[in-house]
């Protein structure tokens, strides 16, 4: 279906449609550049880019209006522009000046359809061998759905993802653009998908969603105010919230108090192997079989390890009440 060719960088178009910026608004090529390169990942593409002395993969790109528009390697191309510009400006001697002036790329067939474009990138980075990372998946079944009204079954079959999952990567994306458009000057922008990723993970968080309908607008507030300190929070919140003292904390402060609290309440919460230890041994004696009691009695090696538990226990107790 693609014809590969060679095609001069200043010749590529930035897609405006791309969905990970669809939040932004529309956007110049210039901003497009902009928010593209602001973005660390850009940056580390670049060094791999430059390490491996070119891209490894063809761009994608379709003919619109006498130019080419990509539609799959916008982030690569931004990373060739700044080599080139890098190179121009003396900054890299690694190149020849004329190193990055044509690119390989596959160019969809003249009038391929928009629908048929999204639907065969879909199927290289949402179900093919080199998947795109959760984010940008979610994005483009955010796309199939919404602007070329795949439904659910076409995009299970589409993408060969189960339902549930195929709709928890959508509804998370919807939850992110929403958050957005509440609080359009969050620096970290749309990735605060990975929060709402979690978010709808997580069996407990989305049956609070469908048990409180002010869930979701309290998670939302939760992050642009700082109480969530990464989506990890997320799966902490159960600890946190089922008791009512740590939730209170929780909202006053935020997160890190309301650990500092739950681990001061529940010390093997922590994690200290000690603590964990401790939890662990007393759990397993309340539920001793009683022909393990009776083993105690009759096997000499097992009494011994549970009689020095038991000093150990009992010395530990009497400096306790000591102090």
């Amino acid at each position: 279906m693609f014809e590969n060719k060679e095609i001069p960088l200043e010749e590529l178009a930035l897609d405006p449609t791309n969905p990970r910026y669809w939040h932004l608004g529309p956007l110049s090529e210039q901003q497009l550049e902009e928010s593209i390169w602001k973005e660390s990942e850009t940056k580390d593409l670049l060094r791999a880019i430059w390490a491996s002395k070119g891209i490894v993969e063809p761009i994608y790109v379709a003919q619109k209006n006498g130019s080419y528009l990509v539609k799959e390697g916008n982030r690569r191309t931004v990373c060739l522009r700044k080599l080139r510009e890098m190179i121009l400006r003396g900054d890299v001697i690694d190149f020849p000046a004329n190193y990055f002036e044509r690119i390989p790329c596959a160019i969809f067939p003249l009038d391929t359809p928009d629908k048929d474009i999204a639907r065969i990138l879909a199927q290289l980075h949402v179900a093919g061998k080199k998947p795109w990372d959760a984010l940008n998946q979610a994005a483009y079944i955010y796309k199939l759905h919404h602007s070329f009204g795949y439904a659910y079954e076409d995009l299970r079959a589409l993408l060969q993802l189960s339902k549930p999952t195929l709709i928890k990567r959508l509804k998370a994306y919807e939850a992110t653009l929403a958050y957005l458009k509440k609080y359009p000057n969050d620096k970290v922008g749309i990735r605060r998908f990975s929060y709402f990723d979690e978010l709808l993970k997580n069996k407990y968080t989305r049956v609070k969603i469908s048990e409180d309908s002010s869930f979701l607008e309290n998670f939302s507030d939760w992050i642009a105010n700082g109480k969530l300190r990464s989506h990890r929070d997320v799966r902490l919140l159960r600890d946190v919230l089922d008791d009512e003292e740590l939730a209170q904390v929780f909202n006053d402060a935020g997160m890190d108090d309301a650990l500092k609290s739950l681990y001061v309440k529940y010390p093997p919460k922590s994690g200290d192997p000690l603590w964990l230890y401790i939890d662990t041994t007393t759990r397993l004696l309340k539920q001793m079989p009683r022909s393990e009691m009776l083993e105690i009695a009759t096997n000499d090696r097992k009494r011994e390890l549970f009689m020095a538990l038991v000093k150990e226990v009992q010395e530990i107790r009497s400096e306790v009440e000591k102090r």
